[in-house]
């Protein structure tokens, strides 16, 4: 194959699919979550939670009208403001759940005239020792179901270094000292 018909890499896309709840004065988003679509199907899944630590200061992508808030889990009306969430997520390492935790990871809720009438669009944002990341989705108000996709930004080649492996600065070579001449 020539270099210019290679396949493209595919993206894998972690699916994160749970229920966005008030708990007393938490509000918390519990699931599961899959390298992809297919994982829910029989596939490995691991368990995710993340609590509200803080509502976002600007409100600006935030177009869901007070009629909404009525609907189902949606009570409170600031159940669907930006937010950052903190929390972790498992993932299945060397045979053990290993937490990956997170913080500081932005929701933002929006109406898209594309989706049903009680569903609200999802989109954000974060950064984990994986990398940064974009999320999509949506929250259904009635039931509190809220599914995102998490899509790491490509990294570009040669950018990552490895902990602990980054190459060791040559060491200076040593000059006898001269000794100054007797007198």
């Amino acid at each position: 194959l020539k270099a210019s018909t290679l396949a493209k890499p595919v993206r894998q896309r972690p699916a994160l699919r749970g229920v966005l709840k008030r708990f007393g004065g938490l509000v918390k988003w519990d699931g599961t979550w899959g390298l992809d679509d297919s994982a829910f199907d029989g596939g490995v899944v691991s368990a995710f939670s993340y609590t509200r630590s803080r509502i976002a200061e600007d409100q600006t992508s935030n177009n869901v009208p007070p009629t909404l808030l009525m609907e189902g889990q949606a009570e409170g009306s600031d159940l669907l403001k930006n937010a950052y969430f903190s929390g972790y997520f498992n993932i299945l390492f060397a045979g053990r759940n290993k937490k990956v935790p997170e913080k500081d990871v932005l929701f933002e809720f929006c109406v898209d005239p594309s989706l049903p009438d009680t569903t609200v669009k999802v989109q954000g944002s974060g950064t984990n020792q994986y990398g940064a990341y974009t999320l999509d989705g949506t929250l259904v108000l009635k039931t509190g179901e809220l599914n995102v996709y998490r899509e790491y930004k490509p990294v570009p080649p040669g950018a990552l270094k490895a902990k602990g492996r980054t190459p060791a600065k040559p060491k200076a070579k040593r000059t006898p000292k001269k000794k100054a001449p007797a007198a």
